[in-house]
């Protein structure tokens, strides 16, 4: 069932032998250690569940799409051929590669096969010629630790050590540096035990991180 909140914080309060939300290390502390730790174990890791899925519909002619969040999220992009459905990566091209090749020309339309990003826009080359559904994988950051989320919503394997980067921090803040670095290096030896297969598992799905643009059937 994982460790919610409430053990974590106590995980941090019972070794150092701090009182719960006393004044001398109250809740948002304790709650801004866990969360710098769960910010680390995210900008390091390729944790899968940063991977979100979501789409919208192209409209003949128009070549520029707000996404509404920044396109360095988008992790590739691929295109189903409406035929024979065979799935074929797109290229990603600089935004002056495109303004060299794009004509305002009903004639260049077509199914697209390149594309460019800027800020939160997806620009497609050749300009859409119909209604295709494009499917979007991208990255998020995952919600903070607090009174809306109680749970770090990461396989439980990764909740001990969220909790002992959280512990370590919280010791260095003390001024207690030598528990703090037993526990870091705790820390270190199980992330060392369990990234191999979250490795594995990410190589496995490299192909499914991508953008798909599936065109309608006839």
């Amino acid at each position: 069932m994982g460790l919610d909140l409430t053990s974590l914080r106590n995980g941090i309060y019972k070794p150092i032998g701090i009182e719960p939300n006393s004044p001398e290390m109250p809740f948002v502390d304790v709650d801004l250690y866990l969360n710098r730790a769960f910010w680390e174990i995210q900008n390091k890791f390729p944790l899968k569940e940063k991977h979100v899925t979501s789409t919208f519909q192209t409209t003949a002619g128009i070549r520029n799409y707000d996404v509404s969040y920044p396109t360095e999220a988008v992790l590739h992009i691929a295109i189903e051929e409406p035929t024979r459905k065979e799935h074929i990566p797109l290229e990603k091209i600089t935004a002056n590669t495109y303004e060299s090749i794009y004509r305002d020309d009903e004639e260049e339309w077509g199914m697209p096969t390149k594309f460019v990003l800027e800020g939160c826009i997806v620009r497609f080359w050749r300009t859409p010629d119909q209604e295709y559904t494009v499917i979007i994988r991208r990255l998020v950051a995952l919600n903070d630790l607090g009174v809306l989320v109680t749970t770090p919503n990461v396989p439980n394997v990764w909740h001990e050590i969220i909790l002992y980067g959280g512990l370590w921090r919280a010791y260095i803040d003390i001024g207690d540096h030598v528990r703090a670095n037993n526990i870091k290096l705790l820390q270190s030896e199980l992330i060392n035990t369990i990234v191999p297969t979250e490795a594995k598992e990410e190589q496995t799905n490299t192909s499914l991180a991508h953008v798909e643009v599936l065109g309608r059937d006839y």
